[in-house]
């Protein structure tokens, strides 16, 4: 979805839409087959985790099976929504050895999430200004510093595939270390001020 793309309310996913979602995603595959797994990753797996958090689309690692995508567009034409409400398009961004946890777990449908160390690895990886207050709160959750978020991709992503995105990787660290400094100085005992 581009910046420039209006936003519904009806198309606005927080945690609470998206469980009722997958509850109906569920129910349509118990109609048509056997149940299927999804990774997710992105907004929605953080608006899943934090109040306040909501998103337009589901990102997935992964292609979909023929009954999951058929009960994707029901649910999604029932209610409105975009028809890659629900999309893979963020398979490009798979790490190696991906953790994951469950998310949703239904009768026909489970869906797992991506674990807070991977979803701040691909937020870095991605590199996109976009993410960078996620991103900022994913560090403070898990106490990582900018400093720290190159080898914590490095980890999750081959040395090729990182030397690829090495410059906006880096702008991105350098946004976020200048950030991280200003908060320091802004939060100094003595207000910030030198004499």
């Amino acid at each position: 979805m581009s910046d420039d793309d209006e936003v519904l309310p009806h198309q606005v996913l927080d945690g609470d839409r998206l469980r009722s979602l997958f509850a109906e995603v569920d129910e349509e595959i118990g109609l048509q087959g056997q149940p299927v797994d999804v990774v997710i990753c992105g907004g929605a797996a953080l608006a899943l985790r934090w109040d306040g958090r909501a998103t337009t689309d589901v990102d997935a690692l992964g292609a979909f099976p023929r009954q999951f995508v058929g009960a994707m567009n029901i649910v999604g034409s029932r209610h409105g929504l975009k028809p890659d409400w629900f999309n893979y398009a963020a398979s490009v961004f798979r790490p190696e050895g991906l953790r994951t946890e469950t998310v949703y777990e239904g009768e026909n449908l489970h869906v797992k999430a991506a674990t807070r160390p991977y979803l701040l690895a691909m937020k870095a990886y991605a590199a996109r200004l976009k993410d960078v207050d996620d991103i900022e709160r994913l560090m403070a959750e898990l106490g990582v510093t900018s400093s720290q978020l190159l080898p914590l991709i490095n980890q999750a992503y081959d040395q090729e595939t990182v030397e690829a995105h090495e410059g906006a990787i880096n702008r991105l660290i350098d946004n976020l270390s200048a950030r991280e400094q200003a908060r320091r100085e802004r939060d100094r005992p003595d207000g910030g001020i030198d004499l």
